[in-house]
């Protein structure tokens, strides 16, 4: 099955503390790839099944079922 992928963005930005602007969820096929990248703002990603990798500052992050990780904005 290919990937299956749904994603919503609130275009209104204002001026908060906190803010959800973005969800959605991926289904990625194998051996996906995406990146290197720069984000102007904070993601949380939750692993719901499967497993895989996250490269970030030069070291390796193995990834399973039920793992959450963060993406801090580039300074």
């Amino acid at each position: 099955m290919k990937g299956a992928r749904y994603s919503f963005k609130d275009t209104l930005k204002e001026n908060t503390g906190l803010a959800v602007y973005n969800t959605g969820y991926e289904k990625c096929d194998k051996n996906y790839c995406w990146g290197p990248a720069l984000r102007d703002h904070y993601l949380i990603h939750y692993v719901s099944s499967g497993r895989g990798v996250f490269h970030c500052d030069s070291r390796t992050y193995e990834l399973k079922q039920g793992d959450l990780f963060l993406i801090v904005p580039s300074r």
